[in-house]
C-alpha cells in the first residue's frame, strides 16, 4: 500500500470514528430549534448552526495539522457544510438539509422527531486545491 493511499484510509478513518460525536452534536442544535414565536433563526434553517458544531468537533478531537472551517454556497439552495484539508487531502462533512428542514431560501420548516445517527454524517473526499480554494475563499 502506498503511503498516500494509507494517509487517506486513515483521515478517513479518523473522521468516520468522529461520526458519533458529529451526530450528537448536530442533535443538540436541532433539539435547541424552536419554531414560532420565539424562534431566534426568524423562519430561516439551521444548517449554518449544524456545520458549525461538526466543525468544533474536528477542531476539538482531530489529531495533527488541518485546516476545517465551514462553506456556504447555492447548491439548488442557500446551504452551509464543513470543508476540510489534511496535508494532499480535502473532506466534505455535511448532513443533508433535507432530513431536517423543509423549505427554501431563507424560509424554512423544522421536520419534527428527526434523530441524527452517525450514518446521517456524509464525509465524501474531495480535491485538495478546490477544498483550500473553498476555505480560503471563506477566509478559514
Amino acid at each position: 500500500m502506498s503511503f498516500k493511499l494509507w494517509l487517506e484510509q486513515d483521515t478517513l478513518q479518523t473522521l468516520m470514528a468522529l461520526r458519533p460525536h458529529m451526530a450528537a452534536a448536530a442533535q443538540r442544535v436541532y433539539d435547541a430549534w424552536e419554531q414560532g414565536e420565539h424562534d431566534e433563526y426568524n423562519g430561516g434553517g439551521i444548517c449554518q448552526d449544524i456545520a458549525e458544531a461538526i466543525a468544533d468537533v474536528i477542531h476539538a478531537q482531530f489529531p495533527g495539522d488541518y485546516n476545517a472551517g465551514t462553506v456556504s454556497a447555492q447548491c439548488g439552495e442557500q446551504h452551509v457544510w464543513v470543508i476540510m484539508t489534511v496535508g494532499n487531502e480535502g473532506f466534505e462533512i455535511d448532513v443533508p438539509y433535507s432530513m431536517y428542514e423543509r423549505g427554501g431560501g431563507y424560509t424554512w420548516q423544522k421536520i419534527q422527531g428527526v434523530k441524527f445517527e452517525p450514518n446521517d454524517i456524509i464525509i465524501a473526499p474531495m480535491d485538495h486545491q478546490d477544498a483550500a480554494n473553498a476555505l480560503d475563499y471563506e477566509g478559514m
